[in-house]
């Protein structure tokens, strides 16, 4: 019997021993719940220097005890040791002088399990830099997507870094097939402590011209910060674009700011615009958008203040609203070779004049002949041009070279009021020159006039009778003598066509753009068509027996 409770208390003493140290292998508490993980060194975006010994540093919570876990770092996994349920880790790892600088970043990953086997695993994303100041450069919104070639596009990167930076000079790496090498900027545009970014952090804005003779494609590009610590560069990818329209819209123009309805400005030359308009005074504004229906590409101003008239402003992608001080009539010019744009005065004519020795009147100001008003800022004028006498220009006043406009040399049809040339003639005609004041500039075209209609004979509405410039005697005449009519109708245009037409509303004897038909009668007559600069007029008579 004896040797019975012998055996039975051996077993219950050694059942009860492996209990005893169960519990103690589960750890202290018996608590349950996840296995949870903190990583305090690096913080998620930190930035780690190469040269150095890192601390990977974090605490692991193991409720049912922990059993094992590892940090893993630049493709190295190292052991993380310990006993009970929390356990701080801290691994010194040394970062590779030479690393290939990865500037999407890298991972620092822990991993740790428990008694229960449960295995959770944390990881935070750093980056590393050259250089014991340990600088990164990033893009940050605001690149100018699509570049466009001829412009001065704008760049900005963010500079990191982890120690008060010394030495610093900026160094943009041209893009790739534009222009090769690379170029000092020891002044950039701005390079001081942006307060609105985090601490420890630059601003670097950098203008890049591309020139005209870019193709469109996709370029990649780089900027370089050299410190005294190494270089730190940033590489991308940028799309060159040609630039042959450009919109301005905004509370201050006409268009408001639908998106879709823009006011399209004047390509005067490549990546150069102008144009004429009223502008509402600040507070209302405007911008400029390179397609319409779409904000993907606008530039704005960097001031917050109305704009000085006559004063040149850099572009700013994205900017502020323009504005200027007082409503008014305004030029805006464009140029996006320089990266700038100005804003001036003006009002347009009331009268315009022609003068020139290319003109019936010569360079006699005194003579010069009226324009016809069609309404505000648009003038027109028929006129027999030579291309001998050396061109012509536009007088506002009869008798006055003051404020005087010609051509602006190098881009024919463009208004220019300071250093000017004559407006030249290529080939003798009858021109018709509209001048608009709205979009600074001017067209002319060579008119050939007839006559059409019921009225004449066999041809009818059909095709033209074309009639003859009288010549030196009366320079605005076109005549046909003796042309047979029948009663019915008819009308003046030129080029055997109805783009440009005279007609008369009035049946008083003075023509009309598109007026009503002219009723005549059966007979033989003579037909004249005056386009005097003072008036437009014509008469039908009887010819003489």
């Amino acid at each position: 019997m004896k040797k019975i409770l012998f055996i039975a208390f051996a077993v219950f003493a050694v059942l009860a021993y492996s209990c005893k140290k169960e519990l103690e292998v589960q750890g202290p508490g018996l608590t349950s719940g996840p296995v949870t993980i903190t990583i305090t060194a690096p913080a998620s975006g930190e930035i780690v220097s190469t040269g150095v010994v890192y601390t990977f540093t974090g605490v692991i919570s193991a409720p049912k005890g922990f059993n094992s876990g590892n940090l893993v770092v630049l493709n190295k996994s190292y052991l993380i040791t310990g006993s009970g349920n929390s356990i701080s880790f801290s691994i010194p790892v040394t970062i590779p002088e030479n690393l290939t600088i990865d500037p999407n970043g890298y991972t620092c990953s822990v991993t740790a399990t428990d008694f229960d086997d449960q295995t959770v695993t944390k990881t935070v994303t750093f980056k590393i830099a050259q250089g014991l100041n340990a600088f990164i450069l990033t893009p940050v919104a605001g690149i100018t997507d699509p570049l466009l070639s001829g412009l001065t596009g704008i760049f900005k990167m963010r500079l990191n870094y982890k120690e008060p930076p010394t030495g610093i000079v900026l160094r943009i790496n041209y893009i790739t097939e534009v222009q090769e090498g690379s170029v000092n900027m020891a002044n950039p545009d701005e390079f001081a402590p942006d307060t609105t970014a985090a601490k420890n952090s630059y601003l670097v804005t950098e203008h890049v011209t591309i020139p005209n003779t870019v193709n469109e494609g996709t370029y990649d590009f780089s900027f370089v910060i050299t410190t005294s610590s190494g270089d730190v560069s940033v590489d991308g990818k940028v799309k060159v674009n040609k630039i042959s329209t450009l919109y301005v819209l905004g509370d201050a123009t006409t268009a408001g700011w639908d998106i879709n309805n823009p006011v399209p400005l004047n390509n005067v030359s490549p990546n150069k615009f102008t144009k004429s308009l009223p502008l509402e005074g600040s507070p209302k504004g405007f911008k400029f958008v390179l397609k319409i229906g779409s904000w993907d590409v606008n530039w704005g101003t960097f001031e917050t203040n109305p704009i000085n008239l006559d004063q040149e402003y850099a572009l700013n992608p994205g900017g502020n609203n323009i504005s200027v001080a007082a409503t008014g009539n305004y030029v805006i010019n464009v140029d996006f070779t320089s990266g700038k744009f100005k804003v001036t005065s003006f009002a347009p004519p009331d009268s315009l004049y022609l003068v020139g020795g290319s003109t019936p009147v010569g360079w006699d100001q005194n003579a010069a002949a009226p324009f016809t008003k069609l309404s505000a800022g648009i003038f027109q004028i028929y006129a027999p041009l030579n291309a001998a006498g050396g061109g012509y220009k536009f007088l506002p006043n009869k008798g006055s070279w003051n404020g005087d406009w010609g051509q602006k040399p190098g881009f024919p049809g463009v208004l220019l009021q300071d250093n000017e040339e004559n407006c030249p003639v290529t080939a003798d005609g009858f021109y018709r020159i509209t001048v608009d004041f709205n979009t600074l500039t001017f067209t002319t075209i060579v008119t050939n006039w007839g006559i059409i209609g019921s009225g004449v004979p066999v041809v009818g509405w059909n095709s033209d009778t074309n009639m003859t410039l009288v010549g030196s005697a009366e320079p605005y005449t076109w005549q046909f003598q003796n042309l047979t009519l029948v009663a019915g109708e008819i009308k003046f245009r030129a080029n055997d066509d109805w783009g440009i037409n005279f007609g008369d509303d009035g049946a008083n004897g003075t023509l009309e753009y598109n007026g009503a038909n002219i009723a005549v009668t059966a007979g033989t007559f003579n037909i004249k068509m005056k386009l005097d600069p003072a008036n437009w007029t014509y008469t039908i008579t009887t010819k003489k027996k």
